[in-house]
């Protein structure tokens, strides 16, 4: 990423820049990336990196248990909702049309 981006937030493969993230803009966006790691103290698992190596930049979660900002004026989020990203910028919201959500995340408490 090229600038840092808050903890929890969704983020988006960066067509302009390759091998780079963005922070997520639009709703049911195919191309995102995963959750900048580490919101509420909970830091990641495992970090995969080599020394010398793109030593600067945020963990992002692909999978696991994280937590994300999420706007819920698009509807209520309830655990096991599935969530994608939304139009507020870094956010995740609820998924009301399947048909047009191909990532998801799933909500917990």
């Amino acid at each position: 990423m090229k600038e840092e981006i808050e903890k929890g937030s969704v983020v988006v493969i960066d067509d302009e820049h390759a091998g780079r993230l963005k922070l997520s803009t639009r709703a049911y966006d195919t191309q995102v990336a995963g959750i900048v790691s580490g919101a509420n103290g909970i830091n990641a698992g495992i970090a995969l990196q080599q020394e010398g190596v793109l030593d600067q930049g945020q963990n992002v979660a692909l999978t696991g248990r994280v937590y994300v900002k999420a706007d819920a004026s698009y509807g209520a989020i309830k655990p096991g909702d599935l969530l994608t990203t939304s139009d507020t910028p870094g956010h995740a919201m609820k998924v009301s049309d399947s048909g047009r959500s191909r990532v998801r995340f799933s909500a917990r408490r």
